[in-house]
């Protein structure tokens, strides 16, 4: 049997467990995980310093078509910039600083919803709670589940044990080392 890094994932699309894995993606036709999730991150920061330097370039150009009066059909039905082309960056820069991959960010925010309905519970399987208790949203009246259970009323009950702060983060991503020595 062969030993699986912490928080692999098995891959559908392409039938692969792999490290960390964050997402598939379309445009790389691969699995993003640790191996190239700088690429991933590099890919995203060139498109994000190309889609400013489109922006700067139609800019300009409308200021120069405005200041000579031209008539030019290409700059008739733009908008202006639109700041959605910059949100994939945003969102990888907050996934980066919370220490998950975009799987585990949307199993957050589903356990931060649960604990904002006050129905997220950690459940001890052995009804004692020096043994580790386990997350269950429990739905309707919690008195009718006889096990020993405690509501988790604040997000700071539950610590992400991956979140080592954003430079942490950044070396996990770029150097690897944390999880090949999991």
């Amino acid at each position: 049997m062969q030993d699986i890094p912490a928080r692999s994932k098995h891959c559908s699309y392409c039938n692969k467990c792999v490290a960390m894995l964050d997402h598939h993606c379309v445009w790389f036709n691969n699995c993003i995980g640790l191996s190239n999730y700088w690429s991933f991150l590099s890919f995203l920061v060139s498109i994000t310093v190309l889609c400013i330097h489109g922006s700067v370039l139609i800019f300009y150009a409308l200021l120069l078509s405005a200041r000579n009066n031209y008539e030019n059909p290409f700059f008739v039905k733009l908008n202006g910039l639109n700041s959605n082309s910059f949100l994939p960056v945003k969102d990888m820069l907050v996934v980066v600083m919370s220490g998950t991959t975009t799987n585990e960010t949307d199993k957050w925010e589903q356990i931060y919803d649960a604990i904002d309905d006050r129905v997220l519970y950690i459940v001890y399987p052995n009804n004692k709670e020096d043994s580790p208790g386990v997350l269950e949203i429990i739905m309707g009246n919690p008195n009718k589940d006889t096990r020993k259970k405690e509501l988790i009323t604040s997000r700071k009950q539950i610590i992400n044990i991956y979140n080592d702060g954003f430079l942490g983060n950044l070396n996990t991503i770029f150097f690897k080392n944390k999880l090949v020595n999991s």
